[in-house]
């Protein structure tokens, strides 16, 4: 995301990208710890204050991802196979999100 994107929002009820990116990162780490503990959690894990920019949070979303991947490799195929209520939703949201900071950075901010 160009720096000069992150705080842009194609109207008023809509996020800026920059909290578009934190919401994403944020929802599929809880996304992948709903299919570790078969189950959504209340809380999801956040990336800290400190994280400003969507670099940081690409960043934050690297060294955290990959922390979850052994956890889903020692799943059984029945913990895999087993329905984990809302998962339908929890893709549809991701790509929708998606589509949307797509969108965002393919549209440059009216100056």
């Amino acid at each position: 995301m160009p720096l000069d994107h992150e705080h842009y929002k194609p109207g008023q009820q809509t996020m800026t990208a920059f909290e578009l990116a934190r919401h994403i990162v944020v929802c599929e780490l809880w996304f992948l710890d709903a299919v570790i503990n078969g189950h959504f959690a209340e809380e999801a894990s956040r990336p800290p204050e400190s994280e400003t920019t969507c670099q940081d949070l690409a960043h934050w979303y690297a060294e955290k991802a990959p922390l979850r991947f052994p956890l889903l490799d020692q799943l059984s195929a029945d913990s895999l196979a087993k329905a984990v209520a809302y998962w339908n939703i929890a893709i549809r949201h991701t790509v929708h999100h998606r589509g949307q900071l797509s969108a965002f950075v393919l549209t440059p901010p009216k100056t």
